[in-house]
This record gives structure tokens, C-alpha cells and sequence, in this order.
């Protein structure tokens, strides 16, 4: 499945700027200018779920890149990567929660 950055911009009414479908139809979005990730559905066109970067205080955190870690597995190893202005960022995608 091909999905554009325009087209989860509008869905999610946000700046996207990376994005990692981490199972099929469910991505991962990171929001520019803010301390959150987001998942989405794309299936149902919704977001299910925020989560939150594990600095809250900084809100500009700029996600420079994000990738699933390798070995990726949603039920052993459920864990994606990002990269941003603060360093690095382990995000669980099935406990909803940043590292």
C-alpha cells in the first residue's frame, strides 16, 4: 500500500513530516513542532492513539528520522526508532509509550 504524506496531513489536520506503516493499514506518524507521536488507522481514516514524546517539557522536538527497529515484530519486538533534535526515541507501538 502506497500512502503520501499529504494525504495523513489531512487526516490528521497536522504537520506530518515521517511516517512508518509498522503493521498493514496501522502507521506511525511523527508531528513536527511537537512533542507527540501519532497512530493511525488508516482503514477507519482515524487516529487511534497519541503518544506522547518521552520529554515533555521540550514541545519542539523536530523528528528528523523513524524507522521499525530491526528484527520489528508487533507481538516480540514492537518497537520503532526515532531520531530527533533531543537524540533518540524508542516507541513502543502495542503499550503506547515513548522511551
Amino acid at each position: 500500500m502506497s500512502l503520501h504524506l499529504s494525504e495523513l496531513s489531512y487526516i490528521t489536520e497536522q504537520f506530518v513530516n515521517k511516517i512508518v506503516e509498522y503493521t498493514p493499514g496501522h502507521f506511525l506518524a511523527s508531528v513536527w513542532d511537537s512533542n507527540k507521536f501519532i497512530s493511525i488507522d488508516h482503514e477507519q481514516e482515524r487516529i487511534e492513539n497519541v503518544i506522547l514524546h518521552p520529554s515533555k517539557t521540550n514541545m519542539n522536538t523536530r523528528c528528523w528520522g523513524l524507522m521499525k527497529i530491526p528484527n520489528f515484530d508487533i507481538e516480540d519486538l514492537p518497537f520503532l526508532m526515532a531520531r530527533d533534535n533531543t537524540g533518540l526515541v524508542l516507541i513502543d507501538v502495542v503499550n503506547l509509550k515513548a522511551y
